[in-house]
C-alpha cells in the first residue's frame, strides 16, 4: 500500500493518462493474455518509445543549458555594467577634482571668492561620488 501510494505521488500526468490508456485498451479487448503482441504497428510503436524518449532528454538537457547559457550572459552583463558604472564615477570624480583645483588656482589669482565657492562645490559632489563608487560592488 505505501509503495502505491508514492508511486502515485511520484507520477507525472502524462505516466496516469498513458496508463489510463493501456488500462482501458486492455479491458476492452478482454484482458491482458488478448493482446496481439505480433501487431506491426505496436511493434514499432514500442520500438519507437524509445528514441522519443532519448530525444525528449535530449531536448531537456539543451534546455537546461540555454538556460544556464542566459543566466551566464546576465550575469556577464551585470558585470559589465558594474564595471562601466565603477569607470564612469572615477571620471566624474577625477574632473571634478581637476576642475576644483582650477577654480582654486582661478581664486588664488584673481583674488574673487566665488570660485572658491565653486571649487568647494565641486569638491563636496566629488566626495559624494567617491563614496557612492565605494558602494558599487
Amino acid at each position: 500500500m505505501i509503495n502505491k501510494q508514492i508511486e502515485s505521488d511520484n507520477l507525472k500526468e502524462e505516466t496516469f493518462w498513458t496508463r489510463r490508456v493501456i488500462r482501458d485498451h486492455v479491458n476492452a479487448i478482454g484482458g491482458i493474455f488478448n493482446v496481439d503482441v505480433a501487431n506491426k504497428q505496436l511493434q514499432v510503436s514500442a520500438a519507437g518509445a524509445r528514441q522519443k524518449y532519448l530525444a525528449h532528454l535530449e531536448d531537456q538537457k539543451k534546455q537546461k543549458t540555454q538556460q544556464a547559457s542566459r543566466e551566464r550572459k546576465l550575469v556577464s552583463d551585470e558585470i559589465e555594467e558594474l564595471k562601466s558604472k565603477k569607470l564612469s564615477l572615477s571620471n566624474d570624480i577625477e574632473a571634478m577634482r581637476t576642475s576644483a583645483d582650477n577654480y582654486a588656482d582661478k581664486a588664488e589669482k584673481s583674488r574673487d571668492l566665488t570660485y572658491i565657492a565653486k571649487s568647494n562645490s565641486l569638491r563636496r559632489a566629488a566626495k559624494e561620488r567617491d563614496v557612492e563608487l565605494k558602494s558599487v560592488p
